[in-house]
């Protein structure tokens, strides 16, 4: 491997370990908030707060761990195979193991923005057909 390779892995491993350490913070944060909506909902003993505090933990620890925990982890083992790369330069199972963990990463983004782009032209479709339901009446 050339050192431009090494120099370029350098580079990237602290931005990789900034963004898993901000992901995981953010995942922890979104929790912190999924418990506290629902104990001040809970905190009415109205059963509809009730419910509605259980749909809010649910829907903050779900989407917590999908958009921050989830990335987060992956982004950690890149930073680590990178790490291990940078200790073996010329260890070419590091090596490909360090691409394989940063593929992983965007996999798992490149499905989250597919899912995202189908929700919205859904949202679109369901957001003119409710117009032109509107309209007709």
């Amino acid at each position: 491997m050339t050192t431009q390779i090494i120099a370029s892995f350098q580079k990237t491993r602290p931005w990789v370990l900034f963004l898993s350490i901000l992901g995981f913070i953010s995942a922890g944060i979104m929790l912190l908030a999924g418990l506290a909506a629902p104990v001040t909902l809970v905190s009415t003993g109205k059963p509809e707060s009730i419910a509605g505090g259980v749909a809010l933990f649910v829907f903050y620890s779900v989407a917590a761990v999908l958009f921050y925990l989830i990335p987060s982890v992956l982004l950690s083992r890149y930073a680590a195979r990178i790490g291990d790369l940078l200790a073996a330069p010329n260890d070419v199972a590091s090596l490909e193991a360090a691409i394989a963990a940063q593929k992983s990463f965007w996999r798992y983004v490149g499905i989250f923005a597919l899912i995202g782009l189908c929700i919205g032209v859904l949202c679109l479709v369901v957001a003119l057909v409710a117009v032109g339901f509107a309209v007709v009446r």
